[in-house]
């Protein structure tokens, strides 16, 4: 598994997160003891976060790491626009991912300079959750607004916050494929719609794409529920059988 989030801990931030992966997969390829040939097919596998991660791999592997073969990627929870998961989440019981997505996309790109649009309240904040990990985040931002911590209502809206959003938003490259979607209808966390919207944009790009939209789970859920099905997949693409495709559908 690798370490994507980087040690200065750049969560939410997709282009370091994919060249993360592929680093890892590159240093395993070549790491001799392991005994891995350098043409082993790879699959990736991650959930929410670490479907984040995934996607963005598969979607710059084809320019980055041209010599990795993956043999099929099993992504689920994805967020492709994380301001749409900003807004959804606001004040709700996940708030504290806003935050962290936040504080982790601002190190990623000094640019955003939040600290300039920071409370008191927000520079608290954002020193409280500076070294912790995500589910402790959570916990302290619950049912928050970011409104609460920022001297501008809306920092989403601000011209050099979108150009960090926009430039993190998935469906920028075109993945190599094969690639099993896996989401919850109800996912309380990251609206199915941009789900939705990658996978038709994948399948009309000509990516061979079995996109699962899950009927009876949520977003943590699906998390365990999901795991079987990407399993199976991958264990089927390095049996060297056919791909599925819901694209026609």
């Amino acid at each position: 598994m690798s370490d994507y989030e980087g040690p200065q801990s750049e969560y939410g931030a997709g282009y370091q997160a994919g060249h993360f992966v592929l680093d890892a997969i590159r240093a395993t390829l070549h790491f001799a003891p392991a005994g891995i040939a350098a043409s082993a097919p790879i699959g990736l596998w991650g959930y929410s976060g670490g479907g984040l991660a995934s996607a963005w791999a598969a979607e710059l592997q084809p320019t980055y790491a041209p010599e990795v073969k993956l043999a099929g990627v099993a992504e689920g929870g994805v967020p492709p626009d994380l301001a749409a998961v900003a807004r959804n989440i606001d004040g709700g019981a996940f708030a504290g991912i806003y935050f962290a997505v936040a504080v982790g996309l601002s190190r990623a790109y000094p640019e955003m300079d939040i600290n300039a649009i920071l409370n008191d309240k927000g520079k608290q904040l954002v020193a409280s959750i500076g070294t912790k990990c995500i589910t402790d985040i959570a916990a302290i931002g619950a049912f928050h607004r970011m409104a609460e911590y920022s001297t501008v209502s809306d920092p989403l809206a601000l011209p050099r916050i979108q150009q960090v959003i926009a430039a993190n938003h998935l469906g920028q490259h075109r993945p190599a494929g094969p690639i099993f979607d896996f989401h919850a209808i109800f996912d309380e966390l990251i609206p199915i719609a941009g789900d939705d919207a990658l996978a038709a944009q994948y399948c009309a790009e000509g990516v061979t794409v079995q996109h699962y939209r899950d009927p009876a789970s949520e977003h943590a859920s699906l998390a365990v529920t999901g795991a079987p099905l990407a399993v199976a997949y991958l264990a089927d693409r390095f049996a060297a059988k056919p791909a599925p495709s819901t694209c026609a559908s």
